[in-house]
């Protein structure tokens, strides 16, 4: 059947097949336990499951060490509201049409408002009122608040 060569040459393979296909697995499953450790601490688990692949039990130290992601926490700094309200409109001072942001000439009258106030573009609404004011008035023209 099989010469004392060949036996050699069956029994030298298996004796790298073994621990190559072991080291195979332990690496693979230090990336997926990577993988599970980032999503249990609310990092992402695709970047932290290659970085445990190449960089082994390394990575897997850096990320077992690291504080978790609050995601609440990090959701609500996004959802915070801006104070500043701008309105979509301005309101011509000649004829106290409305007109739109994108127009800087008076549907009404056809004054060029932006010849005259070159800098302002918006309106702000005044905080006590919440009326629409221009952006050029220092001072709300319903009750007289302070705008800047």
């Amino acid at each position: 059947m099989f010469g004392i060569s060949e036996v050699k040459m069956i029994s030298f393979n298996i004796i790298y097949f073994i621990p190559l296909v072991s080291l195979v697995i332990m690496i693979l499953g230090n990336a997926f336990l990577g993988r599970w450790l980032a999503n249990q601490k609310g990092r992402d688990s695709g970047t932290w499951f290659w970085l445990c692949l190449f960089f082994g039990v390394s990575a897997l130290l850096v990320l077992g060490l690291s504080q978790s992601v609050d995601l609440k926490k990090a959701s609500k700094k996004t959802e915070e509201p801006n104070n500043t309200k701008i309105a979509a409109t301005w309101e011509c001072p000649k004829c106290n049409s409305k007109n739109n942001n994108i127009s800087y000439l008076c549907l009404g009258c056809g004054y060029n408002f932006e010849k005259s106030y070159p800098n302002t573009s918006a309106s702000i609404i005044c905080p006590k009122c919440n009326v629409e004011n221009m952006s050029y008035r220092e001072t709300c023209k319903e009750c007289g608040y302070k705008l800047y």
